[in-house]
């Protein structure tokens, strides 16, 4: 079979080739970074929806070095996932959304961390007594975070602000 029957099938296959190579190019990586490490995103509302799938692929990178024993590296993926929740928090206060109005992003920030920080808790748990300190520090800030993002949702929560809440009369 090496006559001209062959011929379409080599024009065909030197075609895929081609176009295969072109879309490889175009097909983005999927890799365990967090969004702001790959490129700055200017609406932090997308940021934060993005957050939680490479949040979740920093955990698993978490996991799998706690998994080895190498409690310094596991820690140093938990504080860049901290720093980059605490960025995007950040970048959303500062974007001036109304968070009770317009919650998109704020709510799945809030949600994710809320998730983490119960992961974290149970992660700490199964964690040698001396390696506990550094991780429960972030947990701390991460709690900390998701406070003020129930808050920026919230800010009218009943008993909060007495004078804003009583009625005019």
């Amino acid at each position: 079979m090496s006559g001209p029957a062959m011929k379409p099938l080599r024009i065909l296959s030197a075609a895929a080739f081609v176009l295969l190579v072109i879309f490889a190019g175009r097909v983005p990586a999927r890799c365990g970074s967090l969004p702001s490490q790959n490129k700055p995103d200017g609406d932090p509302v997308r940021r934060a929806k993005n957050l939680p799938r490479a949040g979740d692929a920093q955990f698993e990178r978490m996991r799998k070095e706690l998994d080895a024993g190498n409690y310094p590296q596991a820690l140093h993926i938990l504080q860049e996932y901290c720093d980059e929740v605490r960025s995007t928090a950040l970048a959303l206060k500062a974007s001036g959304v109304d968070a009770e109005r317009h919650p998109g992003g704020f709510k799945q920030l809030q949600i994710h961390v809320r998730k983490s920080v119960r992961e974290l808790g149970h992660i700490i748990l199964s964690l040698p007594e001396e390696q506990r300190e550094g991780f429960d520090t972030v947990r701390k800030d991460l709690v900390n975070m998701e406070k003020r993002l129930i808050e920026m949702l919230f800010p009218r929560a009943p008993g909060k602000n007495a004078e804003k809440d009583k009625p005019k009369g």
